[in-house]
């Protein structure tokens, strides 16, 4: 068992959880070995559940009353445990919306160049941005250092070459046609503030321009939940290189879902 500094010790020698702490080793039954009593478990039996976390003794079958559907169960040693499908803060079920990935190809290092921008026009439609990657290759350069800035935007870029975000699922339905990708824009785009700013180094003997397309720009989870940019309608994210740099080639990765 293990023992933590929410176990107590009792006269007898034995740890147990505060649940018990003031009941079976003195004759007082605790409130929940008292409600399993009431559920026809001998007291031994409750005790031993509460402080080993044995497996369940019985099994019933449930149906919802509402509707007459049985509740899924998954047999384990021949006991039914119901299952449970998680569900994130949205109230969407983890894993169900659809997966998209906006590639925007490496092009050659500029002042104040936009390496690419995401925008969503659509009036029903979430977006919500959980990765950006800055991608350099491995150009045989003499290095400088960059700097890479996102942005919020409220406007969709113009001029530029567009992308097509790619699905995650190939049965997903297609991406509305209101989010829309583009490289390189050169207007619109407005920025409404900044993210952050990242920095590298982009020589290719140093070895952490390898890295630096494993590296998301948005931190993987805060506290218990995972970060992520949300677009609501006319709200996008720009991708921006800052005012120095003109060698190499760098481009970015994007991923996002929609619901």
């Amino acid at each position: 068992m293990r023992l933590d500094t929410a176990f107590r010790r009792r006269p007898s020698g034995l740890w147990v959880p505060p649940a018990l702490e003031e009941g079976p080793a003195e004759g007082r039954p605790s409130d929940l070995v008292r409600e399993l009593e009431l559920a026809g478990v001998p007291r031994r039996a409750a005790i031993a559940a509460l402080i080993r976390a044995q497996l369940a003794p019985d099994s019933i079958t449930v149906t919802d009353q509402a509707s007459g559907v049985e509740h899924a169960t998954k047999i384990v040693s021949s006991k039914h445990y119901p299952v449970v499908m998680v569900a994130d803060g949205d109230g969407h079920i983890q894993g169900s919306r659809d997966e998209w990935f906006a590639w925007f190809t490496p092009a050659t290092n500029a002042a104040n160049r936009r390496v690419g921008d995401l925008f969503n026009a659509d009036a029903t439609v979430i977006v919500r941005v959980r990765g950006i990657w800055i991608i350099p290759t491995w150009t045989a350069i003499t290095g400088v250092a960059l700097e890479f800035i996102l942005h919020r935007t409220s406007a969709v870029g113009t001029g530029g070459s567009t992308i097509t975000p790619r699905p995650m699922d190939t049965t997903q339905p297609a991406l509305d046609s209101d989010i829309t990708a583009r490289a390189g824009a050169t207007g619109g785009a407005t920025s409404v503030y900044e993210y952050l700013r990242q920095y590298h180094f982009n020589e290719e003997t140093n070895a952490a321009v390898g890295l630096m397309q494993h590296q998301n720009l948005l931190p993987s989870s805060i506290g218990n939940r995972v970060a992520e940019i949300v677009l609501r309608q006319n709200q996008g994210i720009l991708i921006q290189q800052g005012g120095a740099g003109t060698v190499g080639l760098t481009g970015a990765l994007v991923y996002f879902t929609t619901e």
